[in-house]
């Protein structure tokens, strides 16, 4: 088993910990000199979002993806998902308009049903609201009608999978979703070099080798 670490990690507690002595430090000096405390504020709210950010970054699990026999799994904050090596056709680093590399993960999927069956509702939500970007960004560049990504940010109708298995509610936002993307970057899934341990260039023949081997 490979167990991947998200990057997001590196260095949280010394954020955290930082930014709460900064407040501090802040406060202090805003008690102590109330003619600067307009202009201590500022920093003073900046420390309190580091903070923020610090925890948001501790609580987030310590392994984002393992790699088995069986297929991979994917950890976040708000859920999980698992995907075997025969549901997954091919992994890759998504690219735009000339060939730009997405920071990004693609999975294409043999068929929409290996993630919808087994994603958990707040991760599904997460996906759809998180790549709301990456979809505006397709668009722009892959679509015959780029100002149309509205149109397309929340699709609530029923979602029928090419194998006709029908999804209604969030599953279906991230069917139509997923369709989408697939047919302007072409990969169903993406998941942020971010929550990876290395580079995307070093993290592809790994998975692959292991996608092959199984």
């Amino acid at each position: 088993m490979v167990k991947i670490k998200p990057d997001t990690k590196r260095n949280a507690y010394t954020l955290t910990f930082g930014s709460i002595i900064a407040l501090m430090l802040l406060l202090t000096a805003m008690l102590s000199w109330p003619a600067y405390s307009l202009n201590l504020l500022l920093l003073f709210l900046a420390a309190f979002i580091a903070v923020i950010l610090g925890v948001a970054k501790i609580l987030e699990p310590e392994t984002s993806l393992e790699l088995d026999e069986t297929g991979l799994t994917f950890f976040h904050v708000k859920g999980r998902f698992h995907l075997a090596w025969q549901d997954i056709q091919r992994f890759d680093i998504p690219t735009i308009g000339t060939r730009e590399p997405l920071h990004y993960l693609g999975i294409k999927l043999r068929h929409p049903e290996a993630l919808l069956n087994s994603i958990s509702p707040r991760l599904t939500s997460h996906f759809i609201v998180e790549q709301r970007a990456l979809l505006v960004l397709a668009m722009r560049y892959n679509s015959d009608c780029p100002s149309c990504a509205s149109d397309h940010m929340f699709d609530v109708r029923d979602y029928l999978s090419p194998n006709k298995t029908r999804y209604s509610g969030l599953n279906a936002m991230l069917g139509h979703r997923m369709a989408l993307l697939n047919e302007l970057l072409g990969y169903h899934i993406y998941i942020s070099a971010s929550s990876l341990d290395r580079p995307l260039e070093d993290f592809l023949p790994l998975i692959r080798e292991m996608h092959q081997h199984h």
